[in-house]
């Protein structure tokens, strides 16, 4: 595991599934050289996001990766428009319905749920100290590639997995990262309930500010022990 002392000059890579997301977070003031911190759009979706996050990996050869963005909330208990870091990830359409209900990869007994890089079917962040730092509430995040709005399918996903927040990217951060064995974080802002589709209800600017302010006392944090 590597040590929050490691990262003081270590190269940091910021990425968002959008442009937007990334907006605030681009025009913030770091207390470190402008070259030990770059910025990657990923695209949206888990697809988009494990290739980006390949080649940002093979081409910037980053110490740290840490991703921002939106996510939907399973629970009236996380406010709109706060921030949350994510410590494990399940993906949850990887899988199928049959008569008796929803079957996931490791039910169906395609891969087994302890084998590298999961831990009991999740994809865990083992880095503690890193959690931590953002000094947020620490959640259990889902992801698919389809934004819920079936109330049977969000019930499904409550009580399957006990998740807390639902993104379109977050499992692909996890996945790849364990798998190239690289330091990272998961800040995600609560932009709304999950299978509320009236944008009017949504707090999407004040979840990216959240993020964003997040991110960057932990970035300072880390290069100002």
């Amino acid at each position: 595991m590597v040590l929050i002392s490691d990262l003081c000059r270590m190269k940091i890579v910021i990425v968002a599934a959008t442009n937007k997301e990334l907006e605030l977070i681009q025009r913030a003031q770091f207390t470190t050289s402008s070259n030990l911190i770059d910025f990657e759009t990923t695209g949206v979706g888990s697809i988009a996001t494990s290739f980006a996050l390949s080649e940002i990996i093979s081409t910037k050869r980053p110490e740290l990766i840490i991703q921002i963005g939106i996510a939907g909330s399973f629970s009236t208990a996380l406010q709109l428009g706060s921030a949350v870091v994510i410590d494990r990830e399940v993906i949850a359409d990887l899988g199928v319905v049959e008569a008796d209900g929803y079957k996931d990869i490791f039910e169906l007994g395609l891969a087994k749920n302890n084998s590298f890089p999961y831990s009991n079917g999740s994809l865990v962040n083992m880095n503690e100290k890193l959690l931590e730092m953002p000094k947020l509430q620490t959640v259990a995040g889902l992801t698919v590639n389809e934004v819920s709005t079936d109330p049977t399918k969000i019930l499904l996903f409550r009580k399957k997995y006990a998740a807390e927040v639902e993104s379109m990217e977050g499992a692909a951060l996890h996945y790849t990262c364990i798998m190239k064995k690289i330091p990272f974080v998961q800040i995600r802002g609560i932009s709304n309930l999950v299978g509320e589709r009236d944008k009017s209800c949504w707090k999407i600017n004040e979840a990216i500010a959240s993020a964003s302010e997040s991110c960057i006392q932990l970035v300072n944090n880390l290069i100002n022990p």
